[in-house]
């Protein structure tokens, strides 16, 4: 008889033999949560609210009365209401790359290949408004009191590493023009060298992280009309494998790269899988690129689901619970987007 002290403390190790392993490490695991040195059973999922078969991404934001969510198919965008889902926008060009954002009291859905839509307390969706006429993007993120667009589409020619913010935007209202030059602050800047293509932008302190697959950039507001914006290259040595590959938690981003999962906090970085289940999870996930994360904000927990196979949804996460520092592994039933909001009533 052995005694096993603190049975769970350490989580799931793929990436090495139980021999070498603590005790309080398992070797594999599926629907397990370890939490305060304990092991339990995760919990199964219910249905809340039915959405449609196509449904591809969801976004909760504050139109200042109340928490709102709103869901994208390829073609359309839907409200949760008590009683159902309400088309709010579409039809639109069939798409499964839709990404989304909050501004404000404003909700921004933005499918890649048609403008932006921005839906207003009570509204509809409808084209983002001053929007440049030529434009499309594949990106766009909030910081401060602008909008910033990457993977822009101008006349038809891709600006891949050169980021495009609009001018500044009273609050909870939307921007008033994209055009550079005095009075406006709206601007843009080159990525320095051939650092590929711009893949995701999070805000971290004071500045707008700009990441590509390689590198990492901040994007800092200055105060000043003439130069808006500075742009600095940190000293971390991995990028970002995708959109919806970081997330900020804990005053830090943690991301998952192209072969590294790691947290920083812009000069330093710490990489939380390697010689856990990084190996596993490297020689698992079918693209990494279309990875994604989401917090779970009730506790520490980040969860980064994604597809063994080639689709895009996914049917697995691999989960780090960062205040006892541990992984463990969780099935999905065919997961497309994860967002947390409040029931419907």
């Amino acid at each position: 008889f052995y005694p096993v002290r603190g049975l769970g403390r350490g989580g799931v190790n793929t990436d090495h033999l139980a021999w070498e392993l603590d005790p309080n490490f398992f070797t594999e695991v599926l629907n397990v949560d370890f939490n305060d040195a304990s092991a339990n059973k995760t919990r199964g999922y219910s249905t809340v609210q039915a959405a449609g078969p196509d449904s591809v991404w969801m976004q909760l934001f504050d139109d200042g009365t109340a928490k709102q969510l709103v869901y994208a198919t390829q073609t359309n965008l839907y409200l949760l209401q008590a009683g159902g889902w309400l088309e709010v926008g579409g039809p639109y060009t069939a798409s499964e790359e839709w990404q989304s954002c909050a501004f404000g009291i404003h909700c921004i859905f933005n499918n890649g290949v048609e403008v932006p839509q921005s839906k207003a307390p009570g509204a509809n969706f409808v084209d983002l408004p001053n929007w440049p006429a030529t434009w499309t993007c594949g990106l766009i993120r909030p910081y401060k009191s602008f909008l910033v667009a990457a993977q822009v589409f101008d006349g038809g020619i891709k600006q891949s590493n050169t980021i495009f913010w609009s001018d500044t935007t009273p609050a909870n209202e939307l921007p008033p023009n994209w055009t550079p030059g005095a009075p406006s602050l709206a601007g843009f800047i080159t990525l320095p060298g051939d650092g590929g293509e711009v893949v995701e932008m999070v805000p971290l302190g004071d500045s707008l992280l700009i990441y590509t697959q390689a590198a990492i950039y901040a994007l800092t507001f200055t105060g000043n009309a003439d130069a808006p914006m500075t742009l600095r290259k940190l000293p971390i040595a991995y990028g970002a494998a995708g959109r919806e590959c970081v997330v900020e938690f804990q005053n830090r981003h943690f991301v998952v790269g192209l072969n590294k999962i790691y947290v920083h906090d812009t000069v330093t970085s710490l990489p939380v899988a390697e010689d856990r289940i990084e190996n596993r999870f490297f020689s698992e996930v079918n693209d990494v690129t279309k990875t994604r994360i989401v917090q779970n904000t009730r506790t520490t927990e980040l969860i980064v689901y994604y597809s063994a196979q080639d689709r895009y949804a996914a049917e697995k996460a691999v989960i780090w619970n960062a205040t006892d520092d541990n992984w463990t592994f969780r099935s999905l039933p065919d997961v497309k987007c994860i967002s947390y909001a409040a029931t419907p009533t």
